[in-house]
Protein backbone atom coordinates (compact mmCIF):
# COMPACT_ATOMS: atom_id res chain seq x y z
CA UNK A 1 0.00 0.00 0.00
CA UNK A 2 1.27 3.44 -0.72
CA UNK A 3 1.50 6.34 1.12
CA UNK A 4 -1.56 8.19 -0.86
CA UNK A 5 -3.39 4.96 -0.86
CA UNK A 6 -2.90 4.47 3.13
CA UNK A 7 -4.24 8.11 3.96
CA UNK A 8 -7.12 7.90 1.28
CA UNK A 9 -8.37 4.34 3.05
CA UNK A 10 -7.37 5.95 6.52
CA UNK A 11 -10.12 8.99 5.21
CA UNK A 12 -12.65 6.40 3.50
CA UNK A 13 -12.50 5.03 7.45
CA UNK A 14 -11.47 1.71 5.85
CA UNK A 15 -8.15 -0.52 6.76
CA UNK A 16 -5.07 -0.17 6.33
CA UNK A 17 -1.71 -2.57 5.83
CA UNK A 18 -0.39 -0.04 9.13
CA UNK A 19 -0.87 3.36 11.04
CA UNK A 20 -0.40 6.34 8.22
CA UNK A 21 3.14 8.47 9.23
CA UNK A 22 2.28 11.91 9.15
CA UNK A 23 4.30 13.59 11.73
CA UNK A 24 4.46 17.55 12.08
CA UNK A 25 8.41 18.80 11.19
CA UNK A 26 8.43 21.97 10.38
CA UNK A 27 11.31 23.02 12.42
CA UNK A 28 12.76 19.59 11.67
CA UNK A 29 12.35 19.65 8.09
CA UNK A 30 13.96 23.15 8.06
CA UNK A 31 16.87 21.41 10.22
CA UNK A 32 17.27 18.75 7.70
CA UNK A 33 17.59 20.46 4.73
CA UNK A 34 19.76 22.95 6.89
CA UNK A 35 18.07 26.05 6.39
CA UNK A 36 17.26 28.84 9.10
CA UNK A 37 13.58 28.20 10.21
CA UNK A 38 12.83 31.62 9.39
CA UNK A 39 14.09 30.90 5.44
CA UNK A 40 12.12 27.73 5.87
CA UNK A 41 8.15 30.10 7.18
CA UNK A 42 8.40 32.71 4.35
CA UNK A 43 9.70 30.72 1.04
CA UNK A 44 7.52 28.68 -0.32
CA UNK A 45 9.82 26.76 -2.20
CA UNK A 46 11.95 26.16 0.29
CA UNK A 47 9.24 24.71 2.55
CA UNK A 48 8.48 22.21 -0.11
CA UNK A 49 12.23 20.97 -0.78
CA UNK A 50 12.53 20.61 3.10
CA UNK A 51 9.29 18.93 3.35
CA UNK A 52 9.98 16.75 0.79
CA UNK A 53 13.27 15.62 1.51
CA UNK A 54 12.30 14.92 5.01
CA UNK A 55 9.87 12.84 3.84
CA UNK A 56 11.88 10.73 1.60
CA UNK A 57 14.32 10.13 4.59
CA UNK A 58 11.88 9.36 7.00
CA UNK A 59 9.57 7.17 4.80
CA UNK A 60 6.66 9.49 5.52
CA UNK A 61 3.45 8.91 4.04
CA UNK A 62 2.59 12.83 2.94
CA UNK A 63 4.18 16.04 2.48
CA UNK A 64 3.13 18.34 5.16
CA UNK A 65 2.64 22.31 4.18
CA UNK A 66 1.29 23.60 7.28
CA UNK A 67 1.47 26.78 8.90
CA UNK A 68 2.24 27.81 12.07
CA UNK A 69 -1.25 29.93 14.12
CA UNK A 70 0.64 33.31 13.85
CA UNK A 71 0.96 33.36 9.83
CA UNK A 72 -2.79 32.37 9.85
CA UNK A 73 -3.55 35.28 12.08
CA UNK A 74 -1.29 37.89 10.37
CA UNK A 75 -3.55 37.48 7.86
CA UNK A 76 -6.50 39.05 9.59
CA UNK A 77 -4.32 41.60 10.64
CA UNK A 78 -1.97 40.60 13.89
CA UNK A 79 1.67 41.69 14.19
CA UNK A 80 4.19 39.36 13.61
CA UNK A 81 7.43 39.36 15.19
CA UNK A 82 10.01 37.22 12.65
CA UNK A 83 12.85 35.07 13.87
CA UNK A 84 16.12 32.60 12.16
CA UNK A 85 15.52 30.10 14.15
CA UNK A 86 11.87 29.47 15.62
CA UNK A 87 8.29 30.30 14.46
CA UNK A 88 6.68 33.91 14.10
CA UNK A 89 5.03 35.13 17.08
CA UNK A 90 2.48 37.60 17.35
CA UNK A 91 3.22 41.00 19.00
CA UNK A 92 1.19 40.82 21.69
CA UNK A 93 1.55 44.50 22.63
CA UNK A 94 -0.09 45.45 18.86
CA UNK A 95 -2.32 42.39 19.61
CA UNK A 96 -5.19 42.88 16.80
CA UNK A 97 -7.91 41.39 19.49
CA UNK A 98 -6.65 43.72 22.56
CA UNK A 99 -10.18 45.62 21.99
CA UNK A 100 -12.32 42.69 21.98
CA UNK A 101 -14.80 44.80 19.99
CA UNK A 102 -12.40 44.08 16.88
CA UNK A 103 -13.74 40.65 16.54
CA UNK A 104 -17.02 41.96 15.46
CA UNK A 105 -15.33 43.33 12.76
CA UNK A 106 -13.04 40.72 11.59
CA UNK A 107 -13.85 38.68 8.56
CA UNK A 108 -12.04 35.39 7.14
CA UNK A 109 -8.99 36.07 5.18
CA UNK A 110 -9.22 34.81 1.69
CA UNK A 111 -7.36 31.78 1.37
CA UNK A 112 -6.31 31.27 -2.44
CA UNK A 113 -3.55 33.09 -2.37
CA UNK A 114 -3.38 35.92 -0.33
CA UNK A 115 -0.91 37.49 2.62
CA UNK A 116 1.01 35.24 4.86
CA UNK A 117 -0.92 32.13 4.00
CA UNK A 118 -0.08 32.57 0.31
CA UNK A 119 3.15 30.52 1.11
CA UNK A 120 2.01 27.51 2.18
CA UNK A 121 -0.93 27.32 -0.55
CA UNK A 122 2.41 27.70 -2.99
CA UNK A 123 4.20 24.99 -0.70
CA UNK A 124 1.40 22.49 -1.08
CA UNK A 125 1.07 23.41 -5.35
CA UNK A 126 4.66 22.58 -5.23
CA UNK A 127 4.35 19.88 -3.32
CA UNK A 128 1.96 18.33 -5.03
CA UNK A 129 2.84 18.64 -8.34
CA UNK A 130 6.63 17.55 -7.08
CA UNK A 131 6.03 14.78 -4.88
CA UNK A 132 2.79 13.72 -6.00
CA UNK A 133 1.31 13.72 -2.68
CA UNK A 134 -1.97 14.82 -1.09
CA UNK A 135 -0.73 17.79 0.55
CA UNK A 136 -3.70 18.70 3.35
CA UNK A 137 -3.75 22.36 4.47
CA UNK A 138 -5.08 22.89 7.66
CA UNK A 139 -8.71 23.78 6.66
CA UNK A 140 -8.58 19.82 6.06
CA UNK A 141 -9.47 20.02 1.99
CA UNK A 142 -6.84 19.66 -0.73
CA UNK A 143 -4.97 23.19 -1.01
CA UNK A 144 -5.86 24.99 -4.82
CA UNK A 145 -3.48 27.50 -5.75
CA UNK A 146 -2.12 27.96 -9.06
CA UNK A 147 0.80 26.12 -10.67
CA UNK A 148 3.47 27.91 -9.28
CA UNK A 149 7.45 27.28 -10.52
CA UNK A 150 8.68 24.03 -10.55
CA UNK A 151 10.62 23.63 -7.23
CA UNK A 152 13.98 21.80 -6.39
CA UNK A 153 12.11 18.46 -4.61
CA UNK A 154 13.23 15.84 -5.73
CA UNK A 155 10.21 13.38 -6.95
CA UNK A 156 9.01 10.00 -4.84
CA UNK A 157 6.75 7.38 -6.23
Amino acid sequence: MTGRERILAVLAGQETDRLASMPITMMFAADILGVKYGQYAREYATLADAQVKTAEMFGFDYVSAISDPAREAADTGAALQWFDDQPPAIIEEHALLLDKAVLGRLRPPELIPAGAWKIVCAASSCCAGEWGAICLSRVGSRVRAPRLPTCAASTAS
